[in-house]
């Protein structure tokens, strides 16, 4: 897991905006090479994790997986082909959105700033 995670957080630093990969893209990698997938999944979902978790909660319960993201995010461009020419970035933050977003009651208190 380390090496797709490695893999995948080069591949994110040497692409440019220009070079950005679409769904479509990653749906192609993620039918023939497993690690290569799920280190752009997990290092997206990384990039993002600040964001989502302070700024926009998000609900994972005690027992998700980075298996589990991972197939949320197949799944999720499986299920959306409309979407597939979207940045494989935001596309991956949206199926987390879908699959994991907090209730109402659960965001209350949740991405305030905190006094030091």
């Amino acid at each position: 897991m380390k090496q797709a995670l490695l893999a995948a957080v080069v591949w994110l630093g040497l692409s440019s905006p220009a070079e950005a990969m679409t769904g479509t893209e990653l749906r192609e990698h993620c039918a023939t090479n497993w690690n290569l997938c799920h280190g752009f999944i997990v290092g997206a979902a990384g990039m993002f994790w600040y964001q989502m978790e302070v700024i926009n909660p998000i609900c994972f319960s005690d027992d998700v997986t980075w298996e589990k993201v991972h197939g949320v995010v197949v799944n999720y461009l499986e299920e959306h082909p409309e979407a597939r020419q979207e940045d494989a970035l935001v596309l991956v933050t949206w199926a987390i959105r879908e699959a994991f977003d907090c209730p109402a009651s659960a965001q209350a208190g949740r991405g305030e700033r905190r006094e030091q």
